[in-house]
């Protein structure tokens, strides 16, 4: 639903009020008032527990005309959503992919990208914050190692005081598979709101409902390889309780949340 208010007689700037099951799930100010042939593509996939207690911000991606759910946790400001921008405006994909090349794993989950594809011919770096814009929208950067160990510290000591381990705090309330017969949802303290979107790995999908992986813009120095032929990745799965953090091969297919600038 999509209601536009306006106050032009007291200067007010329009604003697109997108809502969802009676609930505003989004607010998009309009450089513009004419509002008219503006499409928006909104996601709004109900299996999603979405953590009602969080004051959720909105990014809209002018390149396609997505809009998703923001949150800031402590001094970021970090996407609630997977990014899911696909370099087309028609039906074949030119960027990324979504997992077993299903459109609704994509809304659901967001797209998977390789390292380079998520760099866009940027260099690695460490800087916090990274500076890389990489696929990002506008106003916004792909994340540094360094900058996902900012949230995770500021996780970590939230998360454990509650006796709520890192994990956990960051995982979507619903959407899991089981593990050893228990469910294995998250609380979504921040409401970060981690889905399990899987990944891809020499060409074969995998861990979708079980795992959820990220890209950095941070690569490693491979010494057999005499390469750089690895980047960081973050990770949050069904078997561990805090996330994880090693290198993968850049060819890999993970997802990408991206940070405010």
């Amino acid at each position: 639903q999509q209601q536009t208010t306006a106050a032009r007689s007291q200067g007010i700037v329009d604003t697109l009020r997108f809502t969802w099951q009676s609930k505003v799930v989004a607010r998009i100010p309009l450089a513009n008032p004419d509002t008219s042939g503006i499409l928006v593509k909104l996601r709004t996939d109900t299996s999603i527990a979405w953590n009602d207690s969080i004051a959720y911000g909105s990014l809209y991606d002018t390149r396609d005309g997505q809009v998703y759910r923001t949150v800031k946790i402590g001094s970021q400001t970090w996407m609630a959503e997977n990014l899911n921008y696909r370099n087309s405006v028609g039906t074949k994909d030119t960027l990324g992919r979504c997992y077993s090349f299903s459109p609704e794993s994509c809304k659901k989950y967001g797209r998977l990208y390789t390292w380079l594809e998520v760099m866009a011919g940027a260099a690695s770096t460490t800087k916090s914050p990274s500076g890389v814009k990489g696929i990002c929208p506008s106003g916004w950067h792909a994340p540094s190692d360094g900058e996902w160990s900012i949230l995770i510290a500021r996780v970590d000591g939230d998360s454990r005081a509650g006796s709520n381990r890192e994990a956990a705090a960051l995982k979507s309330a619903s959407g899991w598979n089981l593990y050893g017969g228990s469910p294995r949802n998250g609380i979504d303290l921040y409401g970060f709101s981690v889905v399990p979107g899987g990944d891809r790995s020499y060409g074969d999908f995998a861990s979708v409902g079980d795992d959820a992986t990220f890209w950095t813009v941070s690569d490693d120095w491979d010494v057999i390889e005499g390469a750089a032929t690895q980047a960081w990745r973050r990770f949050i799965g069904n078997t561990w309780d805090d996330v994880g953090r090693n290198t993968q091969d850049k060819t890999f297919e993970f997802s990408l949340r991206c940070l405010q600038n």
